[in-house]
């Protein structure tokens, strides 16, 4: 565990560890038991329904979780209510099979903290430790993620996210911290994959065809990012492809169905889970959500067969 600077990476450390030994469990088996929750994961991101007050409609997002056979959904912490609407969803979550990761506001991506996950803002420290806190009592939070850490390295350093892990593995061990992470500046970058390597517990790859000429049009690069990202991280670190259905990026064509299809196919093959970004909407994205679901039911199909 890489943690150089600072007394608190010290004390975070010792409590780890001191857990560690109380429970029996080594540095090792906590890291399989984090890298394991990862594996298999077949979920969707964000974009949740909401009632007429802005909060998350939780029964329909079970249904269409249900509908979609996701076994993973990511809970992205954007509005004023969705930390105490977590909460709630997490046990009606469990009941139904589900996997939840959270994910946060990055510093980049609020500049001024107008849009920061609430209530803790930008206090990462405070925010892992509660979620590791949840996570200890809600078994199904299994992972929590950020993206943008490269733009943010001047304030999420390695030496501070190595702190953070340190902390949230001291309360929960078996809580995984899987960043977003884009190709050419992160996942495949050797200088990013040395200084941040003892943070991460899996990656949710953004892919984008960075190796060729960046589209959303085919899936034809994705076996040779993902054999480069597990070449630089390591074939036991948990690689979750995250497929763009719904497109952040303006300067860039919309995914098409083909493309959505074609690159949740190869993930399968290739990465040890798949994460659409965003969750499908079924009246307004009908033809994705109608892909996603039969994806993912010929998927669960395949593993009812096998155990």
């Amino acid at each position: 565990m890489r943690c150089t600077v600072g007394l608190g990476c010290l004390v975070a450390t010792f409590f780890c560890f001191s857990w560690l030994a109380e429970t029996g469990l080594s540095a090792d088996a906590s890291q399989e038991l984090r890298r394991a929750v990862v594996q298999g994961s077949f979920g969707t991101f964000d974009e949740a329904p909401r009632d007429k007050s802005g909060n998350v409609d939780i029964p329909r997002l079970l249904d269409q979780l249900a509908e979609l056979r996701a076994n993973t959904y990511n809970w992205l912490i954007s509005k004023d209510n969705d930390w105490s609407d977590l909460a709630k969803f997490l046990p009606l979550a469990r009941q139904r099979g589900v996997n939840v990761w959270v994910s946060l506001v990055s510093p980049s991506e609020s500049p001024d903290g107008k849009n920061a996950s609430k209530p803790f803002q930008q206090d990462y420290e405070r925010w892992a430790t509660e979620i590791a806190k949840l996570s200890a009592r809600e078994s199904n939070l299994v992972a929590w993620s950020m993206d943008n850490l490269s733009d943010n390295a001047s304030v999420l350093t390695p030496e501070r996210m190595s702190q953070i892990a340190a902390a949230t593995r001291a309360i929960h061990p078996k809580l995984a911290f899987v960043p977003r992470l884009y190709f050419a500046k992160e996942a495949a970058n050797p200088k990013f994959v040395k200084e941040y390597r003892n943070a991460v517990d899996g990656i949710l790859f953004a892919y984008g065809r960075e190796s060729g000429k960046v589209d959303r049009k085919n899936a034809d690069q994705v076996r040779e990012e993902v054999k480069k990202i597990h070449e630089l991280w390591g074939p036991l670190v948990p690689l979750v492809l995250d497929v763009y259905s719904s497109d952040p990026d303006a300067r860039l064509n919309p995914s098409t169905q083909d493309y959505v299809r074609q690159v949740m196919t190869a993930g399968k093959q290739y990465a040890n889970g798949v994460q659409i970004h965003c969750h499908p909407n079924p009246k307004t994205s009908t033809e994705k959500y109608g892909i996603v679901k039969d994806l993912f039911h010929d998927w669960a199909t395949e593993e009812d067969v096998l155990y």
